[in-house]
């Protein structure tokens, strides 16, 4: 038996299988972040694929379902409805609006994907692309299936946010008057009321329902009310580079306009984490040290069924 020279120890050895080892790994993820160049779908199965390996981004899979999107034009309204289901609501507009074409049929504009799709859109900022083609369909022809859900989200916005900044207009030139669309009536303001963030022992606090957001880069939020204490919840924020991250801190819930913020201290000044807005479709965006830039969340019902309250003990 051949022994090897004394040149190669057992440490290059380890070194060289371990390099092996992760080469291999390597290849057989064509569905993950790190292969995401390679990415190719033959089938809207393959994106269910890529989706459900990268969950806590997905969005490493847009790129390759708008190329699979050019190349199977027939295909788009499922390929929205799919969007639709795996990114924000908005994301499946730009697959939604050339497959109901000129001539969207009955069912199509009915499918409460396309309503989803577009409250989500009307909700965005005026120079946001998602915002531009959520205007042109409500004002088109799948208006009467999709107005209803508008008109719910107007009427619960109490005359605040984007959505009716954008879709009280086109009800206006169509000849539709909504309660909701007309000026809020100036309030005197309340006296300011110092706040004070609820006491809390993160260590021995029994937390309520537990919900966990995901953003697009890999962030994480997981949220829960403290029963017994109003107004307290507890927030661990992980996947940004900040002081907080990984860290769970008491926060206060406060009403705001047409939804909520949810604030604690930093440095001994008030902070707001989370701002929440919206009706039934709500918005998180999540603001934290060190950021300059907010953070979109969206609800992540997997993550959320699985987490328990060691989620904020870790």
């Amino acid at each position: 038996m051949k022994t090897l020279p004394r040149s190669i120890s057992l440490r290059h050895i380890a070194l060289l299988l371990t390099a092996y080892s992760a080469s291999m790994f390597m290849t057989g993820l064509s569905g993950t972040a790190f292969a995401q160049e390679k990415i190719v779908f033959k089938s809207l199965a393959d994106f269910d694929k890529c989706a459900a390996n990268n969950s806590y981004d997905t969005g490493v899979c847009m790129e390759a379902l708008q190329k699979y999107a050019k190349a199977h034009p027939k295909e788009l309204f499922a390929i929205g409805k799919r969007a639709r289901l795996q990114f924000k609501h908005w994301a499946a507009l730009q697959f939604f609006e050339p497959g109901l074409g000129a001539s969207p049929a009955a069912t199509q504009c009915a499918d409460e994907d396309v309503s989803l799709a577009i409250v989500s859109g009307l909700s965005m900022p005026v120079d946001a692309t998602p915002n531009a083609i959520a205007r042109r369909l409500l004002s088109g022809k799948c208006f009467p299936s999709v107005r209803t859900a508008v008109e719910k989200e107007i009427a619960s916005a109490n005359g605040e946010g984007y959505l009716l900044q954008h879709a009280c207009p086109v009800f206006a030139k169509k000849g539709i008057k909504l309660s909701g669309c007309e000026p809020k009536k100036e309030v005197a303001a309340a006296p300011v009321m110092e706040e004070k963030l609820p006491m809390v022992d993160i260590a021995s606090a029994k937390v309520g329902i537990i919900k966990v957001y995901s953003g697009s880069e890999g962030e994480r939020m997981t949220m829960a009310d403290v029963p017994g204490t109003p107004g307290a919840y507890l927030v661990r924020i992980d996947g940004v580079r900040s002081p907080i991250n990984g860290k769970t801190m008491v926060h206060k819930e406060q009403k705001s306009g047409n939804g909520f913020n949810y604030w604690t201290e930093v440095d001994g000044k008030q902070w707001n984490t989370i701002i929440m807005r919206g009706g039934s479709y709500k918005n998180y965006t999540v603001y934290v040290p060190g950021l300059r830039d907010a953070i979109g969340m969206s609800y992540n019902e997997r993550e959320s069924k699985a987490a328990s309250a060691d989620s904020f003990k870790k």
